[in-house]
């Protein structure tokens, strides 16, 4: 009787010891000024605690706790992990796949982390791959969550082919219970099979991004439109006379045949010289905050004197010094209206679709700030906008209790200085410190 007493008193003063004993966290962020994503305020002085891959809590600096690992931010901007809506997995690995023969089948780890690099250094933790593979698709939806790698979230590219090859409805069908949850309609895709697709996925809960074509309704808020000068485009095509505009391009610049960030500016100046109502008609479409839309800006910066990052300039159109001041000019005011859609309520989220990924990423953030677009709404343009359209925003985009722990520590503010985007940085992916951060991001002066 006397041993069962005691094994009972035992057990009690275990379970008592056991209450009290302060937690244990994997890592904490100490001393940091955190941005709160919904409110744009810092709060100062505050430690994050993390478990595993998520954040737990969220204290004042002066408060002791257990951990097994400290972050001292020393009084650093600490955001969420920023996402990248639109990046081409291909393009991020092509120094070892550059062309269809030797595209892989298999996407391993070693993919998956030759992607990650191109982002996570410059603190971009989820990523949006439009694939055109269907394969691949089916390969990433599986990924499992890795700190090692920017988490990579699907939209598959349907294509007019798919209408004869495979009847939409199925294939949507097959996509949703597959586990993609998003579906990118380009530019090649008719007007007719465009409608029906997005009819389709909407009847499946699936998000629909769409790079529009002339006859595409921006008042239809149900999609997500790529790229922030389509809309331009698409707006030209459906009233104004395409051919006027290509004899002024031929003349101007020799060829009709300009790329087509290029040919967006052109019928941008067209429409502010001739139908300025036109562009006071489409910010105010844009301006609901029903309708998102992405950046991809630096592919048109590339031609201006307002570039911050050198492309590849292989296939790219050689400008002469005259040229190249019209098209800054126009890219000047296309950035005008760029703010001024924002200040309308537009959801812009940021896209870099290049082969340089974070380091356009950040280009991207400079570029909306010289847009006159404050620093602390391009932090959320950045997160919580993105994590918003994509629907994961329960569990990315802002920092809190029960949110992932992925984060960027700014060794500069960017709040006091927008060239501060392109500040060192310490990005924590997952509840882990990542340990490839590179020094100031150089960009071209």
């Amino acid at each position: 009787m006397k041993l069962h007493r005691l094994l009972v008193v035992s057990t009690i003063m275990l379970a008592i010891f056991s209450c009290n004993r302060p937690i244990r966290y994997d890592l904490i962020v100490e001393n940091a000024s955190i941005f709160d994503t919904e409110t744009g305020t810092v709060s100062t002085g505050k430690t994050i605690l993390i478990v595993g891959d998520s954040i737990v809590g969220i204290i004042n600096s002066n408060q002791p706790v257990r951990t097994k690992k400290v972050v001292d931010a020393d009084g650093r901007l600490v955001t969420p992990g920023n996402i990248d809506t639109h990046i081409s997995f291909e393009k991020s690995i092509y120094s070892t796949h550059k062309n269809a023969d030797n595209h892989p089948k298999i996407l391993t780890n070693f993919y998956r982390s030759k992607c990650s690099k191109n982002y996570l250094p410059y603190g971009v933790t989820t990523v949006v791959d439009m694939t055109k593979d269907l394969n691949w698709a089916s390969q990433m939806v599986n990924w499992q969550s890795n700190p090692n790698f920017a988490d990579l979230i699907v939209a598959y590219t349907l294509a007019d082919k798919e209408q004869s090859e495979k009847g939409i409805d199925v294939l949507v069908s097959d996509l949703q219970s597959m586990g993609v949850r998003n579906i990118y309609i380009g530019s090649d895709a008719n007007a007719s099979f465009a409608r029906h697709a997005m009819q389709v996925a909407s009847q499946y809960g699936l998000n629909v991004f769409v790079k529009p074509i002339a006859s595409f309704n921006h008042n239809n808020g149900s999609a997500n439109v790529e790229y922030l000068y389509s809309p331009i485009i698409n707006t030209f095509e459906s009233h104004c006379d395409r051919k006027v505009l290509r004899t002024q391009i031929g003349n101007v610049y020799g060829t009709v045949d300009v790329p087509e960030e290029i040919y967006a500016l052109e019928a941008f100046k067209f429409i502010v010289e001739n139908n300025p109502a036109l562009l006071d008609t489409l910010a105010n479409t844009l301006g609901r905050k029903s309708l998102s839309i992405s950046t991809k800006l630096t592919a048109m910066a590339q031609y201006t004197d307002m570039s911050h990052l050198k492309l590849d300039t292989a296939n790219q159109l050689k400008l002469s010094n005259e040229l190249r001041h019209r098209v800054t000019y126009s890219f000047n005011h296309f950035l005008s209206f760029v703010n001024r859609i924002h200040t309308l309520g537009a959801m812009i989220r940021v896209a870099s679709n290049g082969a340089n990924g974070g380091l356009t990423y950040v280009s991207e953030q400079l570029l909306l700030a010289e847009a006159g677009i404050p620093a602390s709404d391009i932090i959320k343009i950045s997160t919580l906008n993105a994590a918003q359209v994509l629907g994961i925003d329960n569990q990315s985009g802002s920092i809190g209790i029960g949110k992932k722990a992925d984060l960027v520590i700014y060794d500069q503010n960017p709040l006091d200085d927008y060239h501060n985007f392109a500040s060192a940085r310490r990005v924590i992916k997952g509840g882990k410190l990542f340990k490839r951060n590179p020094t100031k991001i150089a960009f071209e002066e």
